[in-house]
């Protein structure tokens, strides 16, 4: 399928090759055979603000640098929120839930391997929720009811695998359940939007590479605790990663501006205010775009170049 699909349009600017770029754009920018000329004006000038804001960015040692557009901030969020996915319990539910299911809740071998086929068809259906709350509640809101939510499910699972009885089993085993849907309407499809949302464009692809290899280096640490963890301390296991969820509320609610809504050049105007938290300035610029104002990079690229401007166009 990947063969008939077009380059991204960033990518073409990038590369020098605008006219594919604009042709690309057009049809994006088309219903029903209708191009909207304006709104390919707006996101082909946008494109190009954001290039011309970040060319001095080329390498991997450029996304260490603290630059107009804060790379390093911006990369570093990327990591953390990476590397936070496997802690927030998403690992040892995927990778170990027949063993969960068997050895923590008390399942037989037959039905603890049925539970988990249910287990993954469920984490299916739920999944088809995040096409809605990912847009309509927001990237913030999402990853904060998502770790909400895991928080309470590990604390009640890790309650009932200590009472150990018949009717705690099977709430511990319903809140398997109930985890996979927190999960995937945050942490799941959320930080796979996130990531490329929040980094600059020059950087994009390095920067979620590296964010990825956080990921994953997280995924590996976790997957060895794991199962020494179940073996030794028990439901105490899941404690634990209440608590990592728990932790993540705050570091969200502080660190990490909204991006619904903000075209992928946009997002620069929330790190470039360095008056203002990245979190405060995308709530003012989110209410701009509410009440109607078209905001751009415009402003910046002309500071950049010594050119007076206006912020909102």
């Amino acid at each position: 399928m990947l063969l008939f699909m077009p380059e991204s349009p960033r990518w073409l600017f990038q590369h020098d090759r605008h006219e594919e770029g604009t042709d690309v754009l057009r049809v994006l920018r088309s219903s029903h055979g209708v191009l909207d000329e304006t709104a390919l004006n707006t996101t082909v000038a946008e494109i190009q603000d954001a290039l011309a804001l970040e060319s001095e960015q080329k390498g991997w040692m450029d996304l260490l640098k603290d630059d107009h557009v804060r790379s390093r901030r911006r990369v570093f969020l990327a990591c953390l929120l990476n590397a936070c996915q496997a802690w927030s319990g998403s690992t040892p539910i995927s990778y170990y839930t027949t063993v969960i299911f068997e050895n923590s809740v008390g399942f037989d071998r037959n039905f603890a391997l049925l539970m988990s086929g249910f287990l993954q068809i469920w984490f299916l259906v739920a999944s088809f929720g995040t096409w809605y709350s990912i847009e309509k509640l927001g990237r913030r809101r999402s990853f904060i009811t998502s770790a909400i939510g895991m928080a309470s499910v590990m604390a009640i699972m890790a309650a009932m695998l200590a009472i150990n009885t018949h009717v705690s089993g099977i709430v511990a085993a319903v809140m398997l359940f109930a985890y996979q849907a927190f999960y995937t309407w945050g942490f799941m499809g959320g930080l796979w939007c996130y990531g490329p949302e929040i980094l600059p464009l020059a950087h994009r692809s390095k920067g979620i590479g590296l964010a990825t290899a956080f990921l994953w280096l997280s995924t590996f640490v976790v997957i060895e605790i794991v199962p020494v963890a179940i073996e030794n301390i028990g439901w105490r296991t899941y404690i634990i990663f209440a608590v990592f969820n728990l932790a993540f509320v705050p570091m969200i609610y502080f660190l990490y501006p909204e991006t619904a809504g903000f075209s992928l050049e946009a997002v620069d105007l929330a790190f470039m205010d360095r008056s203002k938290s990245p979190v405060k300035k995308a709530d003012e610029l989110w209410k701009l775009i509410r009440d109607g104002h078209d905001v751009t990079l415009t402003r910046e690229v002309d500071r950049k170049h010594g050119v007076e401007h206006v912020e909102v166009a």
